[in-house]
């Protein structure tokens, strides 16, 4: 099970840290926008996810090249951190492939693209308007007491329209091959735990495999079936579907 995402836009917040072991590790704030049309008007939704790397070459790489307001270009993963305080999902980056200095990210566009080979766990249902609920298992990698480990995770998915029911009709134990987009998604529990989530709006159905029969199905579903956001769609969804428009470059 594995994920793989590719991302950019503003660095919101950038600081350097030491471990207990001396480490030195970047960690910070990313918006991630991505705008949509309706009614001959524009919107935006901006996401913001929270992002560090303990990888020498990329804080080496921050240190020389990146300020706040930087246009970033990665490669991430998605870890989590527990403790006392709550539970957060972030990106690790393990690649910075570019930064451009604000003056000259003026155009530039933020980018979230992710693929993702899951397992299917557990039943998926859809709510009364046709949203999904459901997540999938991927590895992701976990801080506990300051100690890093490999571990599984549940993904939660957002899908709507054909990509839902589709998804619903998989069988539990199928590996899904998925392609969408990361979409930030923070609460807090009603004992006053804080959680900072991350889920994978669905975009596209890339294949699955069936460890009953050990099949393979290749196929190929997107939002372009018809979906458009309306009063009834979530915030985070808001601006998910392919083809609700051109996008602008500003």
């Amino acid at each position: 099970m594995k994920l793989i995402t590719s991302i950019s836009g503003r660095i919101g917040r950038l600081e350097f840290a030491k471990t207990k072991n001396d480490k030195t590790f970047v960690k910070g704030s990313l918006c991630v926008s991505k705008s949509y049309k309706k009614n001959d008007e524009w919107k935006t939704i901006e996401n913001w996810f929270d992002f560090s790397s303990f990888d020498e070459a990329v804080v080496n790489y921050f240190k020389n090249q990146a300020a706040v307001g930087d246009f970033l270009i990665a490669n991430a993963e998605i870890a989590r951190s527990k403790s006392e305080k709550g539970e957060f999902y972030f990106l690790n980056i393990t690649k910075a492939v570019s930064i451009v200095k604000k003056d000259n990210a003026k155009r530039l566009y933020s980018t979230n693209c992710t693929y993702v080979i899951g397992k299917k766990y557990s039943d998926f249902t859809l709510s009364e308007n046709g949203w999904l609920n459901g997540s999938i298992g991927v590895m992701t990698r976990v801080k506990e007491d300051g100690e890093w480990k490999n571990t599984n995770m549940w993904l939660p998915l957002a899908a709507n329209g054909v990509i839902a029911k589709r998804l619903v009709d998989y069988p539990k134990g199928a590996e899904l091959h998925l392609e969408g987009e990361l979409i930030a998604d923070n609460y807090e529990t009603k004992d006053g735990k804080k959680i900072k989530s991350i889920r994978l709006s669905v975009n596209r159905i890339a294949g699955s495999v069936d460890k009953a029969t050990n099949s393979t199905n290749d196929v190929e579903e997107s939002t372009e079936n018809g979906f458009e956001p309306d009063d009834d769609t979530p915030d985070f969804m808001k601006a998910i579907s392919n083809g609700i428009g051109d996008l602008p470059f500003n």
